[in-house]
């Protein structure tokens, strides 16, 4: 078995808005210095209560179960294959 190929992974597209609170976010715009202070006061869900707001909705994402890797050496559950000239085909047509 020399080479394996698998389906590359397909893009993510988030689609939700990202928390106020949320670290990467917070980061990201140049917030940096705040993310150690909300983590000493308690965390990101801490944040919503002090400023009297809703926290958001934790979604959980279900993990996909991959199909198991299946190694057909001898083609034969790939109807598409060209399996070659059989030496019965070669007698039949004559």
């Amino acid at each position: 078995l020399e080479y394996i190929s698998g389906a590359p992974n397909k893009e993510i597209v988030i689609e939700d808005e990202p928390n106020i609170f949320d670290y990467d976010q917070l980061t990201k715009y140049g917030f940096d210095y705040l993310v150690t202070p909300i983590m000493n006061a308690g965390g990101r869900l801490e944040m919503y209560k002090l400023m009297d707001m809703e926290p958001p909705v934790i979604k959980v994402k279900k993990k996909k179960k991959a199909p198991p890797l299946k190694i057909d050496r001898t083609g034969e559950s790939d109807p598409a294959r060209y399996t070659g000239l059989k030496m019965g085909q070669v007698l039949d047509d004559d």
